[in-house]
């Protein structure tokens, strides 16, 4: 699961970052150079809704005990059915049946009568698990080493050759009731070691270094040059060479490695294409400008309250559509920070429900880099759904405690 994530991980991590920066430095920069006075915008249909409204609420704040109960019963019943969903992303699972590998290290190959030494010094440590049924072990060309069943070891195979590893099909008793982590950690310690540690080497470090550096050049670029798609493009290239240089790879294999590394990318560039087509037609049609629109006027008059409430929710909305974090600031924040100071909410507030808004809706927008990311890791867009809607709406909860304390704090 590790191996399977860490580069999601890694993507997020960075994405976040880079919003972060943009969001504390570029969007204030552009929300004070386009914030005007605001100007009082009049809606007939919303003061009557506002009248009905209000109306609605002085009746039923009669009965303040009862709003109270209920409201504490919506509550605990929503968090309940987000914690009866579970937030296991891939659950544990168990098996019968258990492969193990031995192998030798990266590159470097071991005589036969060597590997099967291995698997059978390891085959007769398990022998003495109780969970074990039976063992079967093949060298990496498929040919037959040896096997346990009924607690009998019994051999064949060939003399001679070389190979890389060996692969052991561990069947367990159906019977004995374990987890495949028990099962995983039995096994280790019968071999005798947690596995070989990993050194450090001079390489790694001067790789490491020069990957860091690459980042700090490129925020540099944008910060002071405004690179775009193609500068980043060339300093992400400029520093794969490098990189190849400072790893010690050889040239066949470096190619190898990166031709291999840009067929995985073909889906996610396709991915990448149609979400940019998408956010082309909802520009250019002025959809986007015309969801605005109306969301603009739905929000006009609002209590300070309910409002940044509802602004949080028009930025999740909006977020969807408009995945350009710079972009939505640019066409909203001049249109709804003004809206703001009409009932009170200050524009630090308003930028804060426009950050949780369009962070939020970001992990789950099909339009943005999540569907690329899942795409490089392999990950269905369902099961990353079922895993982070519980944690989406615990999240959407918070931050709109916080918008709400943070206006009354004022």
């Amino acid at each position: 699961t590790r191996q399977l994530f860490v580069d999601m991980g890694l993507i997020i991590l960075y994405t976040l970052g880079a919003s972060l920066i943009v969001a504390l430095t570029l969007v204030p920069a552009i929300a004070q150079g386009m914030l005007k006075r605001p100007k009082e915008v009049k809606n007939g249909l919303y003061e009557r809704f506002l009248n009905v409204y209000g109306r609605f609420l002085r009746r039923v704040l009669k009965w303040k005990v009862v709003v109270f109960l209920a409201a504490i019963a919506l509550l605990v019943g929503s968090i309940f059915l987000s914690l009866s969903r579970g937030t296991a992303f891939m659950p544990e699972m168990t098996s019968t049946q258990i492969t193990v590998t031995l192998s030798a290290p990266e590159g470097q190959t071991r005589e036969f009568e060597e590997m099967t030494g291995y698997s059978d010094q390891l085959m007769e440590n398990l022998k003495d698990v109780e969970e074990i049924e039976t063992i079967g072990a093949m060298m990496g060309s498929g040919t037959l080493l040896s096997g346990i069943g009924g607690g009998i070891a019994s051999s064949g195979g060939r003399s001679g050759g070389s190979g890389s590893s060996v692969t052991m099909y561990v069947l367990l008793d159906p019977n004995v009731k374990t987890s495949n982590d028990i099962m995983k950690e039995k096994i280790e310690k019968r071999w005798g070691q947690q596995g070989d540690q990993i050194e450090f080497t001079w390489h790694m470090k001067l790789s490491l270094a020069a990957f860091g550096l690459a980042f700090v050049v490129l925020v540099y670029g944008i910060v002071a040059y405004q690179w775009w798609f193609d500068y980043m493009t060339a300093v992400f290239l400029a520093c794969s060479i490098i990189l190849a240089f400072t790893s010690g790879l050889e040239e066949e294999v470096f190619f190898d490695k990166y031709i291999g590394g840009c067929g995985d990318l073909m889906s996610v560039a396709l991915v990448v294409g149609v979400a940019r087509a998408v956010n082309i037609l909802l520009e250019n049609g002025l959809i986007s400008d015309t969801i605005l629109h109306f969301f603009s006027g739905t929000v006009t008059g609002m209590g300070p309250i309910l409002f940044i409430l509802v602004m949080l929710v028009v930025y999740i909305i909006l977020g969807f559509f408009i995945n350009s974090s710079s972009g939505l600031a640019v066409l909203s924040i001049p249109i709804m920070a003004p809206l703001g100071d009409a009932v009170g909410v200050s524009r630090a507030a308003v930028i804060a429900a426009y950050n949780y808004g369009q962070g939020l809706i970001s992990y789950i927008t099909p339009t943005g880099l999540i569907l690329a990311s899942l795409a490089m890791v392999d990950v269905p867009f369902s099961r990353w759904l079922k895993f982070i809607n519980p944690l989406l709406i615990a999240t959407i909860a918070l931050n709109a405690l916080l918008l709400v304390a943070q206006v009354l704090i004022g």
